[in-house]
This record gives C-alpha cells, sequence and structure tokens, in this order.
C-alpha cells in the first residue's frame, strides 16, 4: 500500500514539474525578441571605462535601408543592413550577437568602446521649430546646474551654478521625423560645426518652462529648464575653455593619449622668449626644477596653469617667488600653440609641460 501510494505521489510531481518546463518554454518560444528597425537617437559613445563623447547621430532603419542622420547640418548617409539570428551586418559588415545589446527601449553596437543608442521618448504636443527658437531666443533658463542664455545668431552661453564665468557655445534648434532636438555645440574659436554635445529631444515645450531627454552620468536623464524672470547676472565669459568638456570629466589623463602638440618656432622660440623676458634673480641655493603643466585646447590657446617646484632630489621645494612668479607669468603668456590632432586628425585639447631647470637662480635648461 505505501508503495503504490510513493509510485502515485511521484507521478503527480513528474506530471507537475513536466508541466512546469513545458509551460516555462512555450513562454520562451513565444517571447518576441527586439529587433533594431524604427528610429533610434544616439547619445554616448564609449572611449574607457565609465569615458564617454558624445555620439549625436540618428539611425533610422527602414525596410530597405539604414539612414544615418547628423542633426548638426542634416547631412545624412544611406546603408544597406540586415538581422538574422541576432547578427547584424551593415553593408558588409557584421556584428555578432556578442557585439550587440538590443532591447526595446536600448541598441548597445560594439564590445568594450561601444556606441549607445536609445528609442525617442514619448513627447507631448510641441510647437514648430520656429516657434521654439522665437521663444528660446534672448532669454535666460535655469537647470539644476547652469544657467543658459539662448542669444541671437546661435550662439550660447553657460554659467556654471556657483562660478561667475560664462562657457560660450553654439545651439540649434533641429527636427527629424515628428522629433525636435535641441544641439549644443561649438569650439573656443566660434567654429559651431565641431564638438557637438549629447543630443537633447525636446519632450515638452511651453513658455514658462521645457523638458529634454538627454544622457547624463552614464544614464538617459529628464533635464528641465525654467524661464528666468527675474534680472539675470552680468554674463563674463572666460578667456580660457576646453573644447569637449565632457570627454574628460571622470578621466582627464585621457589628454596624455594625443601628441602633436607644439609650440610655433619649438622649443628655440620658447627658449629665446625666456632669454629676453626672464630678469635672474641670483640667489645661492636656488637650485632645482619648476615644472608648468597647462592645457592647449583644440584652437590653439593655452590655460589652466599648474605649477610644481623641485629641488634636485626630486623633493618639493619653494623658489623665490620673484622667480617662480615670474615664469610663471612668462609661461602663461606663451599662446602661440599648434593643437595636437586625435587619430583621424581632429584637432583636441592635449596636456603640455614644460620644465626650468635652474641653478642659483638662473634658468640653465628648458625641456617638455
Amino acid at each position: 500500500m505505501n508503495k503504490l501510494k510513493s509510485i502515485s505521489t511521484f507521478k503527480k510531481l513528474f506530471t507537475s514539474y513536466f508541466f512546469c518546463i513545458a509551460i516555462s518554454l512555450s513562454f520562451i518560444g513565444c517571447k518576441k525578441d527586439a529587433v533594431p528597425d524604427g528610429i533610434w537617437i544616439g547619445n554616448a559613445r564609449a572611449i574607457d571605462k565609465d569615458v564617454y563623447q558624445a555620439n549625436p547621430y540618428i539611425w533610422d532603419f527602414q525596410e530597405d535601408s539604414l539612414n544615418i542622420i547628423a542633426p548638426l547640418d542634416g547631412g545624412m548617409e544611406k546603408h544597406g543592413w540586415s538581422y538574422e539570428s541576432r547578427n547584424l551586418s551593415i553593408d558588409t559588415f557584421e556584428y555578432s550577437e556578442a557585439q550587440l545589446l538590443l532591447t526595446q527601449d536600448q541598441f548597445r553596437l560594439g564590445a568594450y568602446y561601444f556606441k549607445n543608442f536609445n528609442r525617442p521618448a514619448a513627447v507631448a504636443t510641441l510647437p514648430d521649430t520656429l516657434s521654439i527658437i522665437q521663444i528660446l531666443e534672448g532669454k535666460n533658463w535655469k537647470t539644476r546646474d547652469h544657467l543658459y542664455r539662448f542669444e541671437r545668431k546661435g550662439k550660447l552661453l553657460m554659467l556654471p551654478k556657483g562660478e561667475s564665468g560664462a562657457y560660450q557655445y553654439c545651439w540649434r534648434i533641429r527636427q527629424y521625423d515628428q522629433y525636435i532636438f535641441l544641439i549644443k555645440s561649438g569650439t573656443p574659436d566660434g567654429n559651431c560645426n565641431e564638438y557637438v554635445q549629447y543630443l537633447e529631444q525636446l519632450v515638452s515645450f511651453s513658455p514658462d518652462y521645457f523638458t529634454t531627454h538627454v544622457w547624463e552620468n552614464g544614464k538617459m536623464i529628464e533635464r528641465r529648464y525654467e524661464f528666468v524672470k527675474e534680472a539675470s547676472p552680468e554674463y563674463i565669459t572666460h578667456s580660457f575653455q576646453v573644447c569637449n568638456p565632457y570627454l574628460y570629466m571622470y578621466a582627464p589623463w585621457h589628454r596624455y593619449y594625443y601628441k602633436g602638440t607644439f609650440y610655433k618656432g619649438g622649443i628655440y622660440t620658447i627658449e629665446k622668449k625666456i632669454e629676453e623676458q626672464y630678469q635672474a634673480v641670483y640667489k645661492e641655493g636656488q637650485t632645482g626644477l619648476i615644472r608648468i603643466r597647462f592645457i592647449v585646447n583644440c584652437a590653439g590657446q593655452a590655460g589652466q596653469f599648474e605649477m610644481l617646484q623641485l629641488d634636485n632630489n626630486y623633493q618639493a621645494f619653494t623658489f623665490d617667488t620673484a622667480i617662480s612668479e615670474q615664469l610663471f607669468k612668462i609661461t602663461k603668456e606663451l599662446q602661440d600653440w599648434i593643437p595636437g590632432k586625435n587619430d583621424i586628425g581632429i584637432p583636441i585639447d592635449t596636456y603640455r609641460i614644460l620644465t626650468y631647470r635652474l641653478k642659483n637662480g638662473k634658468v640653465v635648461d628648458i625641456f617638455p
């Protein structure tokens, strides 16, 4: 009797287990894989761990072609594509399943150095682009961290919270399909067609506030801009700014990765300027090294100077201020730099170092 009961219990358990497996498999079999059709908005491109730069392109997977749109200038490229067995082919290049992350809302292309895209956010009814431009122009708008002034002719001033100096960029409003984008770009020398920042898709818009969907700190967020009704502070622009503030936000040492930054006329010209301008302060014991590090931006401007003073044993040392301040001032006035370039020939921000070797207050050598 006990044996028959055990067999009956086993049959029930086996039947229940088999039923659960069958149900699970049916769910898996019915699950619909995400496919990369339709519109995707580029947000970030990874260049190292937690280090990103903007990926300002729209990819529109249509039935007969992949359209890659650059919203900044409206340019478009057409490519062939197919997606089979979770492998994506674009023209003759194929991305395997291991190189893709594809969900209903996110599309990531590449493994370590990936390009990231997201589906457009749901939007409220928006005004036309001309009306948006007219509302923004000449007014001040504040976010959680910044104050912006959208000036006419596409000039944009950005004042970080707690700072007195503003940074200068360019701004535009662009539309693709039903989606409207706020585009910020530009270099310190006024080139609006370089260094596009993260695309901001307009989600809602009114004369009092508007919101955008944008990449920030490794994820998509909603950013709110509120119209500033009270008098805004006077905008005083920085005399120096880097061209790409995002690229080095988390890892500033990346500026070392690129070479080719040099002074017009080379080290010989720098030596001549020191010889002509430095008034030697002859003092026994004023011997060692003064190292001055700075950034040369993509426009060839130098800024963000830092000074380190060492003795001949490379220990911390303090020179007479008549020596150190004089060399620091002369170095800051060296502004005829040729900017470095990345591996595809685009001028970028790079670090430079000038080191002065002194003996009893006299500069005896200069080296980079």
